[in-house]
């Protein structure tokens, strides 16, 4: 019995010790998130393997959608109105909604034979909006989308006028004129009640986008830029291919259905970038977003 019991204890030991060997010389080779980026990924012996990278680029319809920017970066501090007319066009102490941006743009307003009518713009003075919402937003970022409402004629409607006071809807329950009537409504005098089910009904309301004076006549001496989602996400995916090096790279788009098709097999990003961008630059958009 000892003799077998010995025998079976070294045969379990051999065993364990050959499984932790094993363990040990076959560990998977695992990289950190920056590694796969620059090539770098180590394995058990040391060597190191190169990373395969593919891209896979929204290729659907809506990519054909226009991105409007500003050219420059709006500070809030300067007052843009002090500057060589007519680019001052706009009243820095006043609000306009709906500002086209599209077309001539903001510009188009301004100048001796303007394209569009400032008059013709809706527009108020920012001291008879109520809402509190829009005091850090606007004035920070020099535009708000939101519901808006103006009381008059003893009812909550769209805005018309420069007089009568203006409520947005995520001041709901929040603010309302500074006392604890906080909710829009068309059952009292001044508009406000503290009872929710008082409350209008937002749902017909269109949101509509505010822009402060001061914030136009910034864009109108700084123009937006527009670009569609595309051109965008390839000149980003440009810049990343230029200042990589060291990995495989391959590309791919959407197609109408399921998944899509590579357009560009994955091969050394330093061997022809050209080639590379050539076929990023190449996409167009069509179709839609596969979800199947």
């Amino acid at each position: 019995m000892n003799i077998i019991s010995r025998k079976f204890g070294s045969n379990t030991k051999a065993v364990m010790l050959g499984l932790l060997y094993g363990l040990f010389v076959t560990a998977p080779a695992v990289a950190d998130d920056i590694e796969i980026y620059t090539g770098a990924i180590p394995t058990a012996s040391g060597a190191a393997v190169t990373a395969n990278v593919l891209f896979i680029m929204d290729t659907s319809g809506s990519m054909d959608a226009i991105v409007t920017a500003a050219g420059g970066i709006y500070d809030k501090d300067v007052d843009y109105g002090t500057l060589t007319a007519p680019l001052n066009c706009f009243d820095k102490d006043k609000l306009y909604v709906d500002v086209r941006l599209d077309g001539d743009g903001v510009p188009g307003y301004c100048g001796a034979t303007p394209t569009y009518s400032i008059a013709g713009l809706t527009q108020f003075n920012d001291s008879i909006s109520v809402c509190n919402r829009d005091n850090s937003s606007i004035t920070n970022n020099g535009f708000r989308t939101d519901k808006y409402v103006q009381f008059r004629s003893g009812s909550w409607r769209g805005i018309s006028n420069e007089t009568d006071k203006i409520e947005c809807r995520s001041d709901r329950g929040r603010h309302g004129e500074g006392g604890s009537a906080d909710y829009a409504s068309n059952t009292t005098g001044s508009g406000f009640s503290t009872r929710r089910r008082n409350e209008i009904n937002w749902g017909p309301f269109t949101a509509v986008t505010v822009y402060s004076g001061n914030y136009l006549n910034f864009l109108a001496t700084d123009p937006p830029l527009g670009k569609t989602r595309l051109l965008i996400m390839q000149e980003a995916l440009e810049s990343v291919i230029d200042t990589t090096s060291g990995i495989n790279v391959g590309l791919m788009r959407f197609n109408r259905e399921e998944g899509g098709p590579v357009v560009y097999p994955v091969t050394p990003i330093d061997d022809d970038r050209a080639a590379l961008k050539a076929a990023v630059n190449a996409l167009t958009p069509s179709g839609w977003t596969p979800s199947r």
